[in-house]
């Protein structure tokens, strides 16, 4: 299997500062993107138009998903909310306020294969660094939104996922993961992996892929049943001292896309081989921050921490040719915006600090 054909479907320059998450819709006719703009926003993922901007957060959006059917759009955000969304008209349907005993940042949502249960993750709240004993994840019937459980884990969660069989709900944490077996909600297993210490993301399969320690170029691809590490993947010469800040699966768990802090290359690799299949040169410049596929594997999605979206054709086939219509360049910010200037000046504000960084 080789990355045979591709081609820059169009450039999004609409957010304000970093992407945070990526969902398309299983029509494939629509994306959404979450920023740390407090932001999100859904496009048309043909013509690259903007169809909704939710600007209902009043902190930056972590994580975004959408439901099997398309319909609802969940995020969660910084400001302790998760939100469900309309994707059709962009109306706010419903509010989750301070969903745990303490609020605090929402740092991950996941639906579940059938559409069922909703899961959030969230940060501790830092009342008396009663961390270990804090309830981190919490489920919910979707179409209810009553509470179904409370699982604990290892400090803070940085990324939540149900198995493609529904059977299963993984969560990566500071330095490990753990997988707890459906409905019994029994921890199954606790596996090494570094959530906060670098990118880390579960297959519909539930293999995990993360770094192996924090500013590292190396990637190892594990089994969360087992804890066993399935593969090393080899980096290139150029990639010996690049972070890697982004990952993406296919839906069938086949392929495997990375993208480094600072480098403007995508990799991708077959799995579970480990074997380099390609690799695309992009626009963006600065850190991946985001990175997501749609249904049928021919489209990618990709988010940068300046704000930056692109949308790729990709073509696995030698014997299939890439021949989507391009939209071009999307663009309604100032040609003298600076994300990191407009981030720290709104760092500045909720500090309520003086132009000096101390204190007002």
């Amino acid at each position: 299997m080789r990355l045979e054909n591709y081609q820059l479907l169009g450039t999004i320059r609409e957010h304000k500062y970093r992407i945070s998450s990526l969902a398309i819709t299983p029509d494939n006719k629509k994306f959404a993107s979450a920023s740390l703009d407090n932001t999100v926003k859904i496009w048309n993922l043909e013509t690259g138009e903007l169809i909704h901007n939710l600007t209902e957060h009043s902190s930056e959006v972590n994580s975004i998903a959408i439901t099997p059917d398309g319909k609802t759009l969940i995020s969660g955000s910084s400001d302790s909310t998760v939100k469900l969304w309309n994707i059709e008209t962009g109306e706010l349907v419903n509010t989750i306020s301070g969903y745990s005993r303490n609020k605090g940042v929402v740092c991950s949502v996941a639906i579940s294969p059938d559409g069922s249960l909703l899961a959030c993750s969230r940060d501790y709240c830092d009342e008396g660094d009663n961390r270990e004993n804090e309830c981190i994840i919490q489920v919910w019937r979707l179409d209810t939104l009553q509470p179904v459980t409370f699982l604990t884990g290892d400090f803070e969660t940085t990324v939540i996922e149900f198995s493609d069989d529904g059977q299963y709900i993984a969560g990566c944490f500071w330095e490990c993961g753990k997988v707890w077996k459906i409905p019994s909600w029994e921890l199954i297993n606790t596996f090494e992996a570094f959530g906060l210490h670098g990118a880390a993301t579960f297959s519909p399969n539930l293999k995990v892929v993360s770094q192996n320690s924090y500013h590292s170029s190396d990637i190892y691809l594990r089994d969360v049943f087992t804890g066993e590490e399935i593969k090393c993947f080899p980096h290139t010469e150029e990639w010996e001292d690049i972070e890697t800040s982004a990952f993406g699966f296919t839906s069938d768990s086949k392929i495997l896309v990375s993208g480094g802090c600072g480098s403007n290359i995508l990799n991708f690799w077959e799995l579970p081989s480990a074997n380099l299949i390609g690799s695309i040169s992009s626009s963006i410049e600065s850190d991946y921050t985001a990175l997501q596929f749609n249904s049928d594997n021919k489209i990618l999605v990709a988010g940068g921490w300046d704000g930056e979206i692109e949308v790729w054709e990709l073509s696995f086939d030698a014997n299939t040719q890439v021949n989507k219509i391009p939209f071009g360049d999307t663009n309604s910010l100032p040609s003298d915006f600076n994300a990191e200037v407009y981030y720290m000046e709104k760092l500045k504000k909720q500090l309520n600090l003086g132009d000096d960084g101390l204190p007002k």
